[in-house]
């Protein structure tokens, strides 16, 4: 079914199931004219695919087979009470493309929560991933991680939901009946310009949210946190830093951007830096075409797809 009533009709809605308990939805648009590159996206909280809804087909249209999806306890994905250590959700989405599309390698793209599952999907899969493209999230694990959630001007005023939402039972309380209000004002806070979000949309993801256990599925992401941390040190002193060339990125008006760049050091040999204009943590849906363009840009200087013939 449509999320919403002007969806493309190219746009095909599917479920797989990747382990016994997790049914994962995502949205696929194969291109008319293919290049030859599949580019899966994950998002952040509290979204959903949704938030790639205004780059989904201008992707397409430059030739990538877009596949964007809900991870485990989003949207129409079903909500485990266990899993949301981001190697697990990064399984979940290579298990997707590779195992159930027959997929053998793609271009991974997160931002937000997304960016996390992303560098965990590039980490344990490294033969899997032909190019790696995070923006607008710390990683756990980084020392850019540690200074930004411990630094008082980070913390106070852009991180501290960190520490809320990792706390038992209180954050569900806390916004149970109230979901689309904590909705509104993180979009709101966190944004360039408020008007880039209209009442549908944000109706679409209240009523993501108020499903059963989504809430809790998404306060379970930010609990993961200290096991996520773990892991990323774990795979970099077993295994070195990725070769997968890296785009880190963001919007020109995050705060989180201008450390993006040193933090995909930590973990990647190939790092590229760019900054998204007219946009804060919101890009894909604050400015649509500059994330487009500038996914394009990096993709085609390494031959990862240029303009379809």
């Amino acid at each position: 079914m449509p999320a919403f009533a002007d969806e493309p009709s190219n746009w095909v809605h599917h479920t797989a199931w990747v382990e016994n308990n997790v049914k994962i939805h995502f949205v696929r648009c194969t291109p008319s004219n293919p290049n030859g590159h599949t580019l899966v996206l994950i998002h952040g909280y509290p979204s959903t695919w949704y938030s790639f809804r205004h780059v989904i087909q201008p992707l397409a249209d430059l030739g990538y087979d877009v596949i964007a999806a809900d991870y485990r306890g989003a949207g129409d994905s079903n909500k485990p009470m266990t899993g949301y250590d981001k190697m697990s959700m990064a399984r979940d989405i290579h298990t997707l493309y590779h195992d159930h599309l027959d997929i053998d390698r793609a271009i991974i793209c997160g931002y937000d929560i997304g960016s996390m599952v992303a560098t965990s999907l590039a980490l344990q899969f490294r033969n899997s991933v032909e190019a790696l493209i995070v923006l607008e999230a710390p990683l756990p694990g980084t020392n850019r991680f540690d200074i930004l959630t411990t630094s008082p001007e980070f913390t106070w005023s852009r991180v501290f939901h960190y520490y809320l939402h990792m706390q038992p039972d209180l954050p569900e309380m806390l916004t149970e009946g109230r979901e689309r209000m904590y909705i509104k004002h993180f979009y709101d806070r966190l944004c360039y310009d408020p008007s880039f979000h209209t009442v549908k949309d944000l109706d679409i993801y209240a009523t993501k949210f108020q499903a059963a256990g989504a809430m809790r599925a998404g306060f379970e992401v930010y609990r993961a946190f200290l096991k996520d941390a773990e892991d990323l040190r774990a795979n970099l002193k077993q295994h070195g830093k990725i070769s997968v060339a890296t785009l880190a990125t963001g919007g020109e008006h995050s705060r989180f951007t201008p450390f993006i760049a040193e933090q995909a050091c930590e973990f990647a040999n190939d790092v590229t830096h760019s900054k998204i204009p007219h946009s804060n943590h919101w890009c894909p849906e604050e400015n649509p075409t500059g994330f487009v363009d500038d996914v394009h840009s990096f993709l085609s200087k390494r031959g990862l797809g240029g303009v379809p013939n």
